[in-house]
């Protein structure tokens, strides 16, 4: 046991002595002590550094050291082997092994030691890394799909992604062209087939139009004629080996798929051309002719409007003028009471300002109302139109043909 006391330095032991110290001796000791403990921390503080940077998991590129801590792999360093103690794969890469087939060096499982290198195709590989024949080793996989790859340089996964544990968690911030964001993942969007639409051709009927009532049609009838006892083709159509013997008009042949005759037929005189038929010219309907005698004349309304729509302004402005007179009067009656019963209020003078502007409203809307209404009944008379021009007489017209008369004129 050590102990200062009183300027004596106390050792006690199994031979106990008292030593007394002087004042530069007690000054030696503690610079001495102080560089004992300067010395012990210097030699602890690379252990803790080595200790603090020591990391277990390997980066791409990296390998575990002795230590188990993983240093920066070189292409020039021999392969790691075995020390013989502990953990027989340490210093290799993760999913790497040593055993008696590879002579204690570090190599991917199925694989044996070539004498400067591992030899064979891996039979299984860590997580994010697939065989590769060529090589002979564990790779990288591509990252598909648009994904990327993350900062640990192996895990891929969508943009916006984490992966501590290099599993794909959080919602992807963005996707590829052709994706979708679907919870945690990107699915592919099913394209949207195009809709067929599909055209029908039009019903063929055999069946013949019914005939107008102007003039009878005659049809390209599909019958044989002129053989076999068969009535002959109508006037004007002809058989050939065009139309299979059928009846048909010049220029036409027989379509076998329709069932009768197609073409632009030239028809004879007295028919024209319908489509695939001869058929004789519609008669147009006899024109009427226009009246003369009497023409009507389109009627003035909006004219006629104006002389009443003035009339009635001004009849508005008569209207007000009473109303006009009465507000002037509600001011007057109290002023003049209060005036000729006793003393004039302090604002006499204002109210009597407004009075006479109440009556100089009346009097305008007064005479100007009259003004106006008298202005309407001029316009009025001036804009009439007469009851001859707006209503013409009924007028029977001979027809051209001369068998009916027509009214003709406007109701």
């Amino acid at each position: 046991m050590i102990r200062v006391a009183s300027g004596r330095l106390h050792l006690s032991s199994n031979c106990r002595f008292l030593l007394v110290m002087s004042a530069a001796d007690r000054r030696s000791l503690v610079v001495r002590l102080l560089a004992a403990g300067v010395i012990v921390v210097a030699a602890a503080a690379p252990r803790a550094a080595v200790a603090q940077s020591c990391r277990s998991v390997c980066m791409p590129g990296e390998r575990r050291d002795t230590n188990g801590c993983c240093v920066e792999s070189s292409s020039a360093a021999p392969p790691a082997r075995s020390t013989g103690g502990g953990n027989a794969n340490v210093g290799c890469r993760e999913g790497q092994l040593r055993s008696a087939e590879t002579q204690g060096n570090c190599c991917w499982p199925n694989q044996v030691w070539g004498g400067d290198r591992c030899r064979g195709i891996p039979s299984q590989c860590p997580a994010g890394y697939a065989p590769s024949a060529a090589s002979e080793s564990c790779e990288l996989r591509p990252c598909e799909d648009g994904r990327v790859r993350l900062g640990d340089g192996i895990t891929c996964c969508w943009p916006g992604q984490v992966a501590p544990t290099r599993v794909c968690r959080g919602v992807p911030s963005s996707c590829p062209s052709g994706r979708t964001v679907n919870g945690e993942s990107c699915d592919s969007v099913a394209p949207i087939a195009p809709s067929v639409v599909q055209v029908l051709p039009p019903p063929v009927s055999n069946a013949a139009p019914p005939p107008a009532t102007t003039a009878p049609v005659q049809f390209a009838t599909p019958t044989v004629g002129g053989t076999g006892g068969l009535p002959p083709c109508a006037e004007g159509q002809t058989t050939s080996a065009v139309t299979a013997g059928r009846c048909c008009w010049p220029s036409q042949a027989w379509s076998q798929s329709i069932g009768a005759c197609i073409g632009t037929p030239e028809c004879p005189s007295g028919l024209v051309a319908s489509r695939d038929r001869c058929q004789a010219p519609a008669v147009a309907a006899p024109a009427v002719p226009e009246a003369t005698a009497h023409t009507a004349r389109p009627r003035a309304t909006s004219l006629s409007l104006v002389g009443p729509v003035v009339i009635g302004l001004g009849a508005l402005l008569v209207v007000a003028a009473p109303i006009f007179w009465a507000v002037g009067d509600g001011i007057y009656s109290p002023l003049a009471t209060a005036c000729r019963t006793d003393r004039c209020p302090s604002n006499a003078m204002s109210r009597g300002a407004s009075v006479a502007t109440w009556d100089a409203l009346t009097n305008l809307s007064l005479f100007s109302g009259i003004a106006t209404a008298a202005t309407g009944v001029v316009l009025t008379v001036l804009l009439r139109v007469p009851a001859s021009a707006e209503r013409p007489a009924m007028s029977f017209v001979p027809d051209p043909a001369g068998r009916r008369l027509v009214l003709v004129g406007s109701f």
